[in-house]
């Protein structure tokens, strides 16, 4: 009898422990292939991630070069726009259409028109980079100093005009880290924006207040003074088989 009864705790005992071993090398196994499904960080993908970025100012409108912290919540969809954009002419040219002469004739836009976006191929790019369009609305929005989106039929018609600029950026990737098993990439970037007309530089959009240490001049080497010039941290999250943006904060 007392045989028996060892013989079904040691049965008992090796069920358990098996399966505990069967749920440990599960969890192990999930925990591995989902890691495994992030690439490699390259240069690549750090170029890229870094060209979705604005790289001018928008009129009087901010970015993501301010005092706030920027997330999916606050980030003006203007900017998003802008980002979107970067993001279509650098790795989905195929959603750039051809805009016939009689449309084009038709749009009454000062300027000459380049191409357009379909409103469907904007969003799903725009989902694509921030894993929402909730903040999507129809709207015009500039791009640089010449170019430019104006939105009409259900289209963005992207045109060019030529307009004078007196502003000036020094703006370039830093350096970046790796967070959370390479989930979570952080680019450090320097930014530096210049009057060429009143000499004044700022280190952030829409200040009135210029940087102490430097002004402007056809001469300035930027690297002379790199250490000094504020930094921002822009952060991306692999999510949904890609990296979208997080959020932007001064450093």
């Amino acid at each position: 009898m007392k045989l028996i009864k060892k013989l079904v705790m040691y049965i008992c005992v090796a069920l358990i422990v098996g399966l505990i071993c069967f749920t440990f090398s599960k969890t192990f196994a999930f925990k591995s292939d989902d890691n495994s499904a992030i690439p490699e960080i390259d240069s690549n993908l750090i170029t890229k991630l870094y060209t979705y970025l604005p790289s001018k100012e928008i009129g009087n409108t901010q970015t993501l070069y301010n005092t706030y912290y920027l997330t999916v919540n606050n980030i003006s969809y203007i900017t998003q726009a802008l980002m979107t954009y970067n993001y279509i002419i650098n790795y989905d040219e195929f959603k750039l259409k051809t805009v016939p002469e009689e449309e084009k004739n038709n749009l009454n836009i000062e300027g000459t028109i380049l191409y357009k976006i379909t409103k469907e191929d904007f969003i799903n790019a725009l989902t694509y980079l921030f894993g929402t369009n909730e903040r999507y609305y129809d709207t015009d929005f500039k791009i640089n100093s010449n170019l430019k989106a104006k939105f009409k039929n259900d289209n963005y018609y992207i045109y060019e005009e030529n307009t004078i600029d007196n502003i000036i950026y020094y703006k370039g990737l830093d350096s970046y880290t790796l967070t959370d098993n390479r989930e979570t990439i952080k680019l450090n970037e320097y930014y530096l924006r210049c009057n060429k007309e009143t000499k004044e530089c700022f280190d952030k959009e829409g200040s009135d207040t210029p940087v102490s240490y430097i002004k402007y001049s056809e001469n300035l080497d930027i690297n002379s003074i790199k250490d000094k010039i504020k930094r921002y941290e822009h952060v991306f999250k692999y999510e949904s088989d890609h990296y979208i943006w997080i959020s932007t904060e001064g450093i």
